[in-house]
C-alpha cells in the first residue's frame, strides 16, 4: 500500500472540520419561529464537502488521467466507506488502503443473482454446470451490496431485506469483469440469454410453474443493481392467532427431502451435457421456446385465451425444432405425430392414439398460427407441455450417448421404416422416466 497522497490528507482533515462544526451535540437546536431546523443529514454534509476546493485538488490528483476525476472519486469515497470512517476517526493511512484499489484498473467478479420465485429445494445450495442455486443467509444478503451505512446514507435503492429474502432460492452466476476504476459494470442481457441452460434444467425437471421477478448483479461489498425488481409470490402466516403477520414465500415448485435422490440423478445427467448445450443450435431453439412457454403460463396463473394460446405455440415451435431435420419438408403433420408416438410412448396399444393426438394437435397449430380458428378448448395445454418436455428430455439422451445433431436426424428418419430404429426411441423414452420427476404419459 503507497502513502496517501498530501491532498487526500488535507481532504480527510477538511470532512473532518465540517462534520465536528456540523454533528457538535453540544450546540442547541436552531429555531426560526416556533419551526426548529434538523441538522444536516450525512449526505447533505458529504456533497458539502465535495463542493470545497480541497475536494477538487484531492480528485484531480488522485485520477489525474480521468476527464471527469470528481464524479469517480466522489463514488469511490462513498462506497468505500471514506466519510464513515472519518467520522469515526480512523486512520487516514487505513482509509486510503481501503480506497486506493478502485481507483485503478481491476479485475471484479459480479455475482448475477436470479430469484427463483415459487421454488423450494432440500439442499441450501447445488450446482447445475457454472451455475449454483442457494439460499443465502440475512448476513449474506447484506454483503450483497455496500455496507449498511453506506446504504442507508448514499445509497437506498440498494437496500435488500435481508431477513426477507433469504428465505428464497437464486440461481447465481459470477462473472470476472475487467474495469478501468469503481465503475459499476452492466452485464445483464437477460435471464433467456445469459441463463437459458439452468433454467431448461429445472423446467425440465419438474413441470411446476416458477418465475423471476427479481435479477441482481452484485459487486460484494460494493454495489448491488437490481436489474429487475418485481414482487415474489407470498403467504401470510401467523405463528400465534393474534400475532403479527409474517409474509413467507408462495412455494409451487417443491422438492422434499425424500426427492434428493432423484434431484441429484437428474442433475448429474444435465451436469454432463455442457458442450452439447452449448453447440447444438437446435437444443438452444428448443429451450428457450420451452422456457417462454414455461414463463407465460406461471406469470398468469389465470388463463385467458391469448396466454394459453402464447403457451401452446411456443412450446408447438419448440417441438418441432427437435423433430424435424433441416430443410425436411412433406407431410410435416405425419412425420411429427410419428416420431412423437415412439419417442414418448412405451405402451404399444396406445401408439395409435399418440399419434392421433399429436396430429390433432398439429392441425389445430396451423389454424392458429394462419388465423383461421382459435386454440380447441378440448386441448390441455399441461398436456402439450408434458409431451414437448418428454420430446426434450428423448432428445438430450440421445445426444448425451452420440453428441450428434446430425445422428439423431438419422435416426429420426428411421423411425418411420425401420424396427431399429423405433426400438432405439422406445428405449431413450423408457430411460428418461429415471431422471424427471412427474413425468406421466399424455394418453
Amino acid at each position: 500500500m503507497s502513502q496517501p497522497p498530501l491532498a487526500f490528507q488535507k481532504y480527510y482533515n477538511q470532512v473532518a472540520g465540517i462534520f465536528r462544526n456540523s454533528l457538535d451535540s453540544s450546540e442547541p437546536p436552531h429555531s426560526v419561529g416556533h419551526l426548529h431546523l434538523l441538522p444536516p443529514s450525512f449526505r447533505h454534509l458529504a456533497d458539502a464537502a465535495e463542493e470545497s476546493q480541497e475536494f477538487s485538488q484531492a480528485a484531480s490528483t488522485i485520477a489525474p488521467e480521468l476527464k471527469n476525476p470528481a464524479r469517480v472519486v466522489s463514488e469511490v469515497f462513498r462506497r468505500s466507506g471514506f466519510y464513515h470512517g472519518v467520522l469515526t476517526e480512523e486512520l487516514p493511512e487505513n482509509l486510503w488502503g481501503t480506497i486506493e484499489p478502485y481507483l485503478k484498473h481491476r479485475e471484479a467478479t459480479v455475482l448475477q443473482l436470479l430469484l427463483l420465485d415459487g421454488c423450494k429445494f432440500p439442499m441450501d445450495k447445488f450446482s447445475i454446470l457454472d451455475w449454483t442455486v442457494e439460499r443465502f443467509t440475512a448476513d449474506q444478503i447484506s454483503s450483497l451490496g455496500p455496507s449498511k451505512q453506506d446504504s442507508a446514507d448514499f445509497y437506498p435503492q440498494e437496500i435488500l431485506n435481508s431477513n426477507f429474502y433469504s428465505q428464497w432460492w437464486f440461481l447465481c452466476c459470477p462473472k470476472m469483469v475487467e474495469k478501468p476504476d469503481s465503475s459499476i459494470i452492466y452485464l445483464d442481457r437477460g435471464p433467456l440469454k445469459n441463463h437459458w441452460k439452468p433454467l431448461l434444467a429445472l423446467s425440465l425437471f419438474s413441470k411446476r410453474p416458477f418465475t423471476i421477478p427479481i435479477i441482481l448483479e452484485s459487486e460484494h461489498q460494493w454495489s448491488l443493481r437490481k436489474v429487475r425488481f418485481g414482487v415474489p409470490e407470498i403467504d401470510i402466516t401467523y405463528i400465534e392467532p393474534d400475532g403479527p403477520e409474517i409474509e413467507a414465500p408462495h412455494y409451487t415448485w417443491v422438492l422434499s427431502e425424500e426427492g434428493r435422490d432423484r434431484i441429484e440423478k437428474f442433475f448429474h445427467f444435465f451436469n454432463g451435457l455442457g458442450e452439447i448445450l452449448e453447440n447444438s443450435k437446435r437444443i438452444k431453439r428448443a429451450a428457450r421456446r420451452y422456457i417462454r412457454g414455461i414463463f407465460i403460463t406461471a406469470e398468469h396463473p389465470f388463463e385467458t385465451d391469448d396466454t394459453r394460446e402464447d403457451a401452446f405455440l411456443q412450446y408447438f415451435y419448440g417441438m418441432e425444432s427437435l423433430l424435424l431435420a433441416k430443410g425436411e419438408q412433406g407431410e410435416i403433420s405425419y412425420k411429427i405425430a410419428t416420431r412423437c408416438a415412439y419417442l414418448t410412448c412405451l405402451d404399444s396399444n396406445k401408439r395409435a392414439e399418440y399419434f392421433n393426438c399429436v396430429k390433432k394437435l398439429y392441425d389445430n397449430r396451423s389454424k392458429l398460427v394462419h388465423g383461421t380458428k382459435g386454440l380447441n378448448k378440448e386441448f390441455s395445454l399441461d398436456k402439450v407441455r408434458d409431451l414437448f418436455r418428454m420430446v426434450f428430455m428423448v432428445t438430450l439422451r440421445f445426444h448425451a450417448k452420440e453428441s450428434s445433431d446430425s445422428k439423431w436426424c438419422e435416426m429420426l428418419r428411421g423411425i418411420h421404416v425401420s424396427s431399429r430404429r423405433q426400438k432405439e426411441a422406445l428405449e431413450l423414452a423408457h430411460d428418461v422416466f429415471e431422471y424427471c420427476s412427474d413425468l406421466r404419459p399424455i394418453v
